[in-house]
């Protein structure tokens, strides 16, 4: 079986679907049943976790922000490349991965308030990892960033960051490429 159809019956046994907002695929596996009011509102007591998993025709998880910790957890496959923004505008960049010895960390957490995405880098075949959200996920809580939201305050990432965000007008990009030209 090719990488592809590989990663196709992952999706399939482990009963993944498409992320409806961020990309990837992913099938929330635990939600707390207690739950805490806090100053961020009513919200897990302890923790959710999710499998995600990105593939080739879903190779990347857009730019967002959560109001929560999430830490993330490789299982299985390639590398995987993520691209943090934290508030204070520190731009950094982690491979989640299996060989320690390449510098892939096994796992990492990305705190609350930091924009986050994934991506496979290129020749990837998938990556499975696990998230764990702390305190628990408020969709209400999760932002996804556009370009505009990230763009003017990381003019260096601008190329970049297009990818990973919401797409935007095509308006916009007739504008932005004849600037570029």
């Amino acid at each position: 079986m090719d990488s592809d159809g590989a990663a196709q019956t992952l999706v399939r046994l482990l009963d993944l679907e498409p992320h409806y907002a961020e990309g990837g695929y992913f099938r929330q596996t635990y939600i707390s049943p207690q739950v805490v009011e806090s100053t961020r509102g009513i919200r897990s007591a302890s923790a959710d976790s999710i499998l995600y998993m990105l593939t080739r025709d879903q190779a990347r998880g857009r730019l967002h922000r959560n109001q929560s910790d999430i830490l993330h957890f490789f299982h299985i496959g390639d590398p995987t490349e993520y691209l943090t923004i934290s508030p204070e505008g520190i731009v950094e960049r982690v491979v989640l991965g299996p060989d320690p010895e390449m510098g892939h960390l096994l796992q990492f957490n990305v705190a609350a308030g930091y924009w986050k995405a994934s991506y496979l880098p290129p020749n990837a075949r998938f990556s499975l990892v696990s998230e764990v959200v702390v305190p628990g996920f408020d969709e209400q809580k999760r932002e996804i960033a556009t370009w505009t939201d990230i763009a003017g305050q990381h003019p260096d990432l601008s190329e970049e960051v297009l990818n990973l965000t919401l797409p935007i007008p095509s308006t916009w990009k007739l504008a932005v490429r004849a600037v570029d030209s």
